[in-house]
Formats: C-alpha cells, structure tokens, sequence
C-alpha cells in the first residue's frame, strides 16, 4: 500500500465519497487492485499501490440513471470481465481493459437496440 495513503493506525483510506460504499471486488489477475462501488451510483477502479484519487476524480463507470449497485461478481474463466446488478432490471457486463464512456453494456450492443422505428426492441438479459 502506497505510504502516503496509510495512517498512523496502518489503515489505508482508498476514497472518500459522499456515500456509503456497498461492494468491492478484487481483481482476479490483480490482487492490488479492486473495484468498489458505492451507494453515490459509480464504480471506482483503485490500486492500492498508488495515492488516493484526488476528491471529485471521474469514476470508472457511472451508473447515475440505474440506481445504486445490488451485486458485482467476475467471470470464472475470463477474469477481466464482470457483472454489475443495480437498482434495475439489467445486468450489465463490462471488461476492466476498457473503461466504458458512460454507457452500460447494453447500451452498446446492437442486439439489445430497437430498430430505427424504436419498436420491437427485447431486452437480453431483464430479470423481474
């Protein structure tokens, strides 16, 4: 842990958000590495080698239109690939090799898009 971060108790502080944090998860591949989320709708990508993100610092996802994060998990095999479950119907798979422009998986992928008519389109992955 990065000296500058630790207090004098020996406990580093990662962030400081306006929020509760609700989830963190370790990187598979990366054990100095997590991402946390919090009940302020973002995703944050820490390492836990380097200084805390300076106050205000753009989250690695923002989720601000789908509700706070319910559960965040891996893939078994592919370990830079994870789920996110929030406050909706959706979940929403991301890889941590490419940070997202504020859109959720779906949001990009033509399979899950209504035609131009804006009708006829199914969600591909809703639970209820």
């Amino acid at each position: 842990v990065h000296e500058e971060a630790m207090g004098d108790d020996g406990v580093a502080v990662l962030d400081r958000r306006n929020e509760m944090a609700l989830k963190l998860a370790f990187l598979p591949e990366h054990p100095m590495c997590l991402l946390g989320t919090s009940k302020d709708r973002v995703v944050m990508l820490y390492d836990i080698r380097c200084p805390p993100p300076l106050p205000g610092a753009a989250p690695f996802i923002d989720l601000t239109r789908c509700g706070a994060t319910t559960d965040i998990a891996f893939h078994p095999s592919r370990p830079y690939q994870f789920v996110l479950g929030c406050d909706d119907p959706w979940v929403r798979i991301y890889d941590v090799r490419s940070p997202p422009t504020g859109k959720g998986w779906l949001d990009g992928w033509t399979s899950s898009k209504a035609p131009p008519s804006g009708r006829g389109a199914q969600p591909w992955a809703a639970f209820r």
